[in-house]
C-alpha cells in the first residue's frame, strides 16, 4: 500500500492505493471508501500523509454540493479504516 495525494478540481483529496484499487480518504466519515475516479497522484509520505489529515482539514467535503456522495459513503457497508493502511500503521 501507497499513500498518495490526489487533486480533484484542483483541491487536493486523499487517495490510497492497493492492489490497483483506489480509496478515497474521507474526513466526514474518518473512513476510506472506493473511487477508481481519482487521477493525478503524487505519492506522499506517511508523515505528511498524518499532518495534512490531522491538521489540514484534508478529505472534508461540503454537506451541501455533496450530500448525495456523503450519504452513499456514510451508507457504505465495507468502508476501509486508514489505520489499516500499511505504512499508515495506528495511530
Amino acid at each position: 500500500m501507497k499513500l498518495f495525494l490526489a487533486k480533484e478540481d484542483g483541491r487536493p483529496v486523499w487517495s490510497a492505493l492497493a492492489n490497483e484499487h483506489t480509496y478515497r480518504y474521507v474526513a466526514d466519515t474518518r473512513m476510506c471508501h472506493d473511487n477508481n475516479a481519482l487521477r493525478n497522484y503524487q505519492e506522499i509520505g506517511t508523515a505528511e500523509a498524518r499532518l495534512l489529515i490531522d491538521d489540514g482539514g484534508i478529505g472534508l467535503l461540503d454537506e451541501e454540493v455533496y450530500a448525495d456522495v456523503l450519504a452513499q459513503w456514510r451508507a457504505d457497508h465495507h468502508p476501509v479504516d486508514p489505520a489499516g493502511f500499511s505504512p499508515w500503521g495506528s495511530r
